[in-house]
């Protein structure tokens, strides 16, 4: 009989979170993974709920005070590090606010982890004022499943924002996944704002990411309709177009 991957979930997980999407986003990680590890970023009673959260499903959590906006890549790299004492085939990353699609399971999980890949890029939904619309122009492409491959090195990318879920290896070689992401965190304007906020402290001269987005995270729109069914068949046909195959990845560590 072929050995099922064992697959452990990383997430990052701030305080306020539990007041937002976590327990939806913890039951379906639950059924995901066989295992699950969270950074909670914050100490003591500022992070009281999103621990017992984390009790509740019986992940395994421990605390990280350094500022997110600036310790990020070094915040996640430990993660990881911490992942993989679990001894994981391969690394389900996410943030407290997202919600992989339906079509997303885990026997789906498994095909992926089976395929030969290092890792595969998901297509990002940003929610934009309900669960019915999205910005169109700020869906894109990401990182959502790693082979644990400690040997292609596990730092991330160094950049205080915007390091990626993932290490560079990850995001050299990747293939795409025909499944969606969906990201809660920019559905509601007070959120918005707060992104805003958070990016012109820790990013003011747009480093890290292009000005252009930070600008359109500020646009009151409406957004366009969003069909999880429909947008699914369109990644699917997209996925489909590419005729990727396993990249062949040198000896080396990627930094």
């Amino acid at each position: 009989m072929r050995k099922r991957p064992k697959i452990v979930g990383m997430m990052v997980v701030g305080p306020g979170e539990a007041d937002r999407w976590l327990d939806q986003v913890f039951r379906q990680r639950k059924e995901l993974t066989d295992d699950m590890v969270v950074c909670l970023n914050g100490e003591g009673r500022q992070i009281g709920k999103e621990r017992r959260l984390c009790k509740k499903y019986g992940f395994w959590c421990y605390e990280d005070t350094r500022e997110w906006g600036i310790h990020q890549p070094d915040i996640k790299t430990d993660l990881l590090k911490k992942a993989g004492r679990l001894k994981p085939d391969w690394i389900l990353p996410s943030d407290a606010d997202e919600i992989y699609d339906k079509y997303f399971t885990r026997e789906e999980a498994d095909k992926l982890a089976r395929t030969g890949d290092i890792g595969f890029y998901f297509y990002l939904v940003n929610l934009w004022n309900d669960e019915t619309r999205c910005r169109k122009a700020l869906n894109f492409w990401n990182i959502r499943f790693f082979r644990y491959a400690p040997e292609f090195g596990l730092v991330y990318a160094r950049k205080r924002v915007h390091c990626g879920l993932a290490p560079p290896v990850v995001y050299y070689h990747g293939s795409h996944a025909p499944f969606i992401v969906k990201h809660y965190g920019l559905m509601k304007p007070e959120d918005r704002k707060k992104k805003v906020e958070r990016y012109e402290k820790y990013d003011p001269r747009a480093v890290f990411k292009d000005r252009s987005y930070y600008d359109a995270l500020k646009l009151e729109t409406i957004g366009s309709p969003f069909d999880e069914d429909e947008m699914h068949k369109k990644v699917v046909d997209e996925v489909a177009s590419y005729h990727e195959k396993p990249k062949l990845i040198e000896p080396k560590i990627y930094v």
